[in-house]
């Protein structure tokens, strides 16, 4: 404990990073949410260079967080639209198929003679 800072400002340090799981909070709304006030706790009270930290935390862990989301986002779209193609390739087909079943039918019911002839 730093005696030397007043007992308000180590109160307002120790809500934000008091505990592991304080702090995971707090790191978890820096990337996310508002990053602000956990910054300018440590910036006001203890070093500026803490503002660096934050920055460069804020970057590499949004982009890379934004990545993997996109990332499996746009691999999940594809899957569904390939998924949708073959889909749509059976359809046809079957659509096809039946088609031409009908036309062997009919034409089968207008043969009279059996010669393969109309």
């Amino acid at each position: 404990e730093d005696e030397s800072a007043d007992s308000a400002t180590r109160k307002e340090v120790f809500l934000y990073y008091g505990t592991f799981t304080r702090t995971m909070l707090t790191m978890f709304e820096i990337l996310f949410a508002n990053w602000a006030p956990p910054c300018r706790i440590l910036v006001d009270n203890f070093s500026e260079w803490f503002s660096l930290f934050f920055l460069v935390y804020r970057c590499i862990m949004g982009f890379a967080v934004l990545n993997v989301v996109q990332a499996v986002f746009i691999q999940q779209t594809l899957k569904i639209a390939h998924a949708d193609e073959e889909l749509i390739f059976k359809q046809r087909k079957k659509d096809q198929d039946k088609y031409a079943r009908n036309l062997k039918r009919l034409f089968h019911k207008l043969d009279v003679n059996d010669d393969n002839n109309l």
